[in-house]
């Protein structure tokens, strides 16, 4: 299943989901998979009535696709072995789950073709079968190979993804698996009191449960409750450039003025530009010119035709009232 597959919740009935959300979250889809292609990044502007939870929803498109993605046992095992001496991983033990270290990876002495994972629990040396890795461990994002940050479990918080309406949608080993891999999959550049404002409001609905957009978005510096994290949250205010920057991980822009402040930290990003037509008129007007100059000068390659056939087969519709221009950069 995926994020399509929700209804909304509005006051006491249940109704399909408007053909403006199923189109963000099918840019989402877009972006989290083609947004880099050809050595190519992709950018999407749209110009929308009003641009209030649209760069929330493509987030939420990004993340379905992410918990959908098939993560083989062959990677998992692969991530685990790559753990070096020291490194902090969470061990769940009966239900209790733990930050330990690493001491050694062995050959099993009972089983030559298994490995062991020998942790540091307290004063004791434990051993855990490479068979029981899948269950009993998750990777913190300080041990993410692609990620160089550091950030410790608190007692306060919980481990993996823990969300009701989620595991509506998807497989306990979709939403296990996921947790492996924790980082950044957008940047989402906006207003924090805005944003916190709506993002938990509650309108999705799956099978008997209802949720929000923030059960689908675990962001670092806003949302983040627990040990997974899909994203990173970044003030339209901020002055200085942030740390680690990704250049394949799609920067959304939630408005104009996101855009026109924090543009120049991610020119070498995919990007959705979020325009909303309540804005100031000489806003829209100086980005709209902008773009022209920018995609005319660098001869960049109109993606319009592309963008609506992945829609078409994602199964998104297209609305009506929304205007969108789509391109390629180098």
């Amino acid at each position: 299943m995926s994020a399509l597959n929700l209804r909304l919740h509005i006051g006491h009935t249940i109704e399909p989901i408007p053909d403006w959300i199923s189109f963000a979250i099918g840019l989402g889809a877009f972006l989290h998979e083609e947004g880099y292609k050809y050595g190519e990044n992709a950018h999407i502007v749209v110009l929308l009535p009003v641009d209030l939870y649209f760069s929330l929803f493509v987030a939420v498109g990004i993340a379905d696709r992410q918990y959908n993605t098939r993560k083989q046992m062959s990677s998992i095992i692969n991530q685990i072995m790559s753990l070096k001496p020291n490194s902090r991983i969470i061990f769940h033990d009966g239900g209790v789950a733990k930050e330990v270290s690493v001491l050694s990876i062995e050959p099993s002495p009972a089983n030559s073709n298994e490995m062991l994972l020998y942790i540091q629990d307290g004063s004791m040396k434990r051993g855990i079968p490479e068979r029981k890795w899948f269950e009993s461990i998750t990777i913190l994002d300080e041990e993410f190979r692609y990620v160089k940050r550091t950030r410790k479990i608190k007692d306060s918080k919980k481990v993996g993804i823990q969300s009701k309406i989620l595991k509506k949608l998807y497989t306990e080993s979709q939403l296990n698996k996921v947790s492996f891999y924790p980082g950044d999959y957008f940047y989402l550049i906006g207003d924090r009191v805005e944003i916190n404002s709506i993002i938990n409001d509650p309108f999705f609905y799956a099978e008997g449960v209802v949720g929000s957009i923030s059960d689908f978005l675990y962001v670092e510096n806003l949302t983040q409750k627990g040990s997974y994290t899909n994203g990173k949250f970044l003030s339209a205010h901020l002055k200085k450039p942030p740390l680690n920057v990704d250049h394949k991980v799609p920067v959304l822009y939630s408005n104009a003025l996101s855009y026109r402040k924090q543009r120049k930290h991610f020119l070498s990003n995919p990007s959705l530009i979020v325009l909303g037509r309540s804005d100031q008129p000489q806003r829209i007007f100086e980005i709209a010119s902008n773009l022209a100059s920018k995609i005319i000068q660098n001869n960049n390659r109109i993606i319009n035709n592309e963008v609506l056939e992945f829609l078409e087969e994602y199964g998104s519709k297209i609305p009506t009232g929304i205007e969108m221009l789509a391109w390629r950069e180098k």
